[in-house]
């Protein structure tokens, strides 16, 4: 019984956000835009975004980031090998 009401609560609490999948990019410097990490589960995934954002341009002021929508988490990170 214990289960079922957490899975209940687990997914109740999870729709409660309605906010769409947020990608951080950096400007790299080969002059593109990467994507650095996918914000979701925030209440507002955009303002967790440029929370974040905000707190890179601090530590890395000459970087440059912008907050972009992402509805598609999974495909949006892009492994290279160097």
């Amino acid at each position: 019984m214990k289960t079922i009401i957490l899975t209940f609560l687990v997914i109740f609490l999870s729709s409660c956000s309605k906010s769409e999948v947020v990608t951080l990019e950096k400007y790299n410097m080969f002059g593109e835009w990467e994507k650095t990490s996918v914000m979701y589960g925030f209440y507002n995934n955009f303002e967790g975004c440029e929370e974040i954002k905000n707190a890179l341009l601090k530590k890395f002021p000459d970087s440059q980031y912008r907050c972009l929508p992402n509805n598609n988490p999974l495909a949006s990170f892009v492994f290279k090998a160097f």
